[in-house]
């Protein structure tokens, strides 16, 4: 393997990053998320079951970008989802993951681009007073849809969780409660005359008592 030079890069790599404006991130980790979303067994299924790692990671690293604007918390967060789930209920999830991203999400981070890419930067789209959604409320509601998106596969887990655990409990009763003993180990058994009771009328023994099993010329013995 060829080793490259890469102390030569890193002051390239450095300045790259620096370049990038939080409204830059932000916008690119809405396109990454989105990429992800797209790429599920069902296109922007975004509560299907067999979801991939790779959109949970920017999910999170968009979630957590999406702090950086100053406002909100996860706590206050939350309390604004539990609130809202006593007005809304479930409504968020009603039509499936495929509903969530278009009627929730798509619709949040859709707006977040024309906002960003309308004003520049977070403190014009701030300073605008012709929005009738201000940046931070949209900034918000996608972090309390991811919020959720995230509770809903995690509830799931616990569930399998919880029901594998159950599954195992049972399967545990009924082997303690329907386990037949294993059956013991018949003695192998022969005539005081050596012979083998398929051979006893070759060998000139008395004939073999079939009714009761044994050879009448002598008594059994076990042979251990």
């Amino acid at each position: 393997m060829i080793k490259p030079n890469y102390l030569d890069q890193i002051d390239r790599v450095a300045n790259e990053f620096s370049k990038r404006s939080y409204e830059e991130r932000l916008l690119s980790a809405w396109s990454s998320f989105e990429t992800a979303a797209q790429l599920l067994e069902r296109e922007y299924d975004v509560l299907n079951e067999n979801i991939q790692d790779d959109f949970f990671i920017r999910m999170s690293n968009f979630i957590t970008l999406l702090y950086e604007n100053g406002d909100g918390s996860p706590n206050t967060d939350c309390d604004q989802i539990r609130e809202k789930n006593k007005a809304y209920g479930g409504s968020w999830c009603q039509r499936g993951g495929t509903g969530v991203f278009h009627g929730c999400l798509a619709r949040k981070g859709d707006r977040l681009v024309s906002i960003l890419k309308e004003h520049g930067t977070l403190e014009a789209a701030r300073a605008s007073e012709k929005e009738s959604e201000s940046i931070d409320d949209t900034i918000g509601d996608l972090r309390r849809y991811l919020i959720l998106i995230c509770a809903w596969h995690w509830a799931r887990e616990n569930e399998y969780d919880k029901l594998s655990e159950e599954g195992q409990q049972t399967y545990d009763r009924l082997k303690r409660e329907y386990e037949v003993e294993p059956a013991q180990a018949v003695p192998a058994v022969q005539c005081k005359c050596g012979h083998p009771a398929s051979s006893h009328d070759d060998a000139g023994c008395q004939s073999y008592d079939n009714d009761n099993g044994v050879c009448p010329c002598a008594q059994l013995v076990i042979d251990n």
